[in-house]
């Protein structure tokens, strides 16, 4: 009898371990799916060419600016071979968050002490959206919920990339 209970005993943990171990792992795919953050496979006609995502894309994020933020994920979409438009994307940690960090790049710009000119501001889509020129290219910024999303457009590609950016990053 004692046998029997063991073995009993026995199979009873392995399901419990199996449970445990599903919901663990659900439970962690659904914590990657939130800081998963993900890129269009193309803009303005031109196919994603290289991609960056996770803790390179945050070191990235970081070394641009000489400093860390508090962000959760990060990635970065670079679209046609020379690079005719590059997409940085980044989740706060709630939406407050992310529009601290808007304002923060907003007013850090607008000191003067960056490549970028700002060239205005305009709302669509119940979205403020801060256009900026350097580097060669026409820039955009704006929020989308927890999200703040950051590209540069060669300017012939710029108003065809906003609109299709706009509309991937509701």
């Amino acid at each position: 009898m004692n046998r029997r209970v063991v073995s009993i005993g026995l199979i009873v943990l392995g399901l419990a371990l199996v449970f445990v171990s599903v919901l663990i792992s659900v439970n962690n795919r659904e914590e990657q799916d939130f800081l998963a953050i993900r890129l269009p496979e193309q803009l303005a006609g031109l196919f994603r060419y290289s991609m960056v995502t996770g803790p390179q894309a945050l070191d990235e994020i970081s070394f641009m600016h000489g400093k860390e933020f508090e962000l959760m994920s990060g990635a970065r979409g670079t679209y046609g071979q020379r690079g005719e438009i590059t997409v940085w994307v980044s989740s706060a940690s709630s939406e407050n968050a992310a529009n601290e960090l808007v304002e923060e790049m907003t007013n850090k710009i607008g000191e003067g002490n960056s490549p970028f000119i700002p060239t205005g501001e305009e709302l669509l889509g119940g979205r403020t959206i801060h256009r900026l020129v350097g580097l060669g290219q026409d820039h955009f910024y704006f929020q989308s919920g927890y999200l703040v999303i950051w590209f540069g457009v060669d300017s012939e590609l710029a108003d065809q990339a906003l609109g299709q950016v706009l509309d991937f990053y509701p």
